[in-house]
């Protein structure tokens, strides 16, 4: 699959795609790690296109999977994180190694469950109301409770409203702010996407404590410039070093709601009059975040 498309897909879209595929009997052992996308997507467009199902992709399982569920319950799967301090406790005492992304399920009561968890209820292809949330930016002491994700989403949604993050921008962009972002503020110019990066790289800085050199990263498809593109796919595979960089800056900016670290490899690839010229390869830290205006705001540093 092209790297820029895999990208896009965040690990725990992975293992659900997985999980879907072997429940589907589409996944063989042979098939190798997160098939499940390239395999559920290309059954999908066979489906769409009305062609006859290919020889060599095996057919899926008949029938729906069996739900069994209390009267009036509803399930919910929530895909969350794992805190590393947990991690290390469990495989300290129980010897057990548990990944850092964990998937719990809970019956809930579509009738009195909170307002956040009844917007995530969908009929599913069995006709069945079932819901699921994506918040890997929470990290939790183990499985969570129905009361801990009721809590959670509560307090994420008593966060800044954007009208509220904008005031809080402009006072902080008068205070900390550069020279440009001052004098766009003060003459009524555009102003607010330079605060969010500005104020990002600052908060990151403030929080490791030591000076990073930041590349900006728009979310369309990697694009860094007008005249160059980024190709960026996960580091599966990592140095010591660099593992020890992620869990050295993960801990030192727990405290920015949202943030997601990844370790990723990529090249840069410039574009001049239709073509595609490739520089080195490189290996680069990616920070992620969504602020309260819905903008999803990226930045590459690199290390030697």
């Amino acid at each position: 699959m092209n790297p820029e498309i895999r990208f896009r897909v965040q690990p725990d879209i992975y293992e659900l795609a997985d999980r879907r595929a072997q429940d589907l009997g589409l996944a063989g052992v042979e098939a190798g790690k997160s098939a499940g996308v390239p395999l559920l997507a290309r059954a999908a467009l066979y489906q769409w296109l009305g062609l006859a199902w290919p020889d060599d992709l095996p057919k899926p399982k008949e029938g729906p999977l069996p739900v069994t569920l209390a009267p009036g319950k509803t399930r919910v799967t929530v895909h969350h994180s794992l805190s590393e301090d947990y991690r290390r406790q469990c495989l300290d005492s129980q010897g057990l190694a548990l990944p850092s992304s964990a998937t719990t399920v809970l019956e809930v009561d579509a009738r009195t469950a909170a307002p956040e968890i009844r917007r995530s209820l969908r009929l599913n292809e069995d006709g069945h109301l079932a819901g699921s949330l994506h918040l890997p930016e929470w990290e939790t002491e183990g499985a969570v409770t129905l009361q801990q994700l009721g809590q959670y989403l509560g307090a994420r949604n008593r966060a800044a409203e954007p009208g509220e993050w904008q005031q809080t921008l402009a006072s902080w962009a008068q205070e900390n702010g550069s020279e440009l972002l001052r004098a766009r503020l003060e003459e009524g110019f555009s102003w607010l996407a330079l605060a969010e990066h500005d104020w990002l790289r600052w908060r990151i800085e403030q929080a490791a404590g030591e000076t990073l050199a930041f590349e900006e990263l728009r979310a369309e498809q990697s694009l860094a410039g007008p005249n160059w593109v980024h190709s960026l796919y996960p580091d599966r595979e990592p140095s010591l070093e660099r593992i020890q960089l992620l869990r050295r800056l993960r801990h030192n900016c727990q405290d920015i709601p949202g943030l997601r670290l990844t370790l990723v490899k990529g090249a840069r690839e410039r574009i001049e009059s239709r073509s595609r010229s490739s520089e080195s390869p490189f290996a680069a830290l990616l920070w992620q975040l969504h602020t309260p205006t819905g903008r999803q705001l990226g930045l590459l540093s690199h290390f030697s």
